[in-house]
């Protein structure tokens, strides 16, 4: 099969994922938060670690879905209601995802295979749905650890809407000068699948699982250096 040459990654479980951490993530705020309160020099309350965690859990949409996005401002600043820590809800989000960036790790081919697709020819991008109240920066952050410079960095947040809505697909292909069929998508779960082939683009499922996974999906592969051999 041969991809196009507009490719367009996932982030977490594609190209880095967070290690030994389940898709969602609010099993472990409680211990964000503790450390958030080391860095404060505070011992939060029992009562507002709870109320914390349930602010965050609300809006979690692997727990309670929805389309669109909740900025980290909206979503920090309701938990800094509780939490009274004298700092922006930007950077209170961006100090308290910190826990979770300590955990990166991107996967051993993903930057060398990135370099083989530029030098093709191709142009490169990435969206990605982020976790709760991740501000965009913080996920910068994260992308810069490949050490790859792409053609665009989207995500829920700087788009405004969580996939499987093609807004961000729309986004990319107008800063790609493409149409959004001309797109290739490569990411790991139902909804990345679901999203490409919404706008009729060509979809690509990375399942680094044991199981066989059928989303509907035009191609499936085991790692990123199988994209190598598409040919373009």
């Amino acid at each position: 099969m041969v991809i196009t040459k507009y490719l367009v990654f996932d982030f977490g479980g594609t190209l880095a994922d967070y290690k030994n951490l389940p898709k969602a993530w609010n099993g472990l705020y409680g211990d964000a938060f503790c450390e958030l309160g080391k860095t404060e020099n505070r011992n939060f309350t029992e009562q507002e670690i709870q109320k914390s965690i349930e602010i965050l859990t609300k809006y979690n949409a692997r727990i309670n879905p929805r389309k669109n996005e909740i900025s980290d401002e909206v979503i920090f600043g309701e938990i800094n209601q509780v939490l009274k820590i004298g700092d922006t809800p930007k950077n209170l989000a961006r100090r308290f995802y910190s826990y979770f960036q300590e955990k990166l790790v991107v996967y051993e081919e993903t930057k060398a295979v990135l370099e083989s697709l530029k030098k093709a020819g191709c142009k490169i991008g990435v969206l990605s749905d982020l976790p709760t109240a991740m501000p965009h920066e913080t996920f910068l952050e994260d992308i810069g650890k490949i050490g790859f410079e792409f053609d665009t960095v989207q995500s829920s947040q700087s788009v405004g809407w969580r996939k499987p809505c093609v807004q961000g697909i729309t986004k990319i292909a107008e800063i790609f000068g493409c149409e959004p069929y001309e797109i290739t998508y490569v990411g790991d779960e139902k909804k990345d699948i679901e999203l490409i082939n919404k706008v009729s683009g060509c979809s690509v499922l990375i399942n680094r699982d044991v199981d066989e996974k059928d989303f509907n999906q035009k191609m499936s592969i085991r790692s990123l250096v199988e994209l190598l051999n598409c040919g373009f």
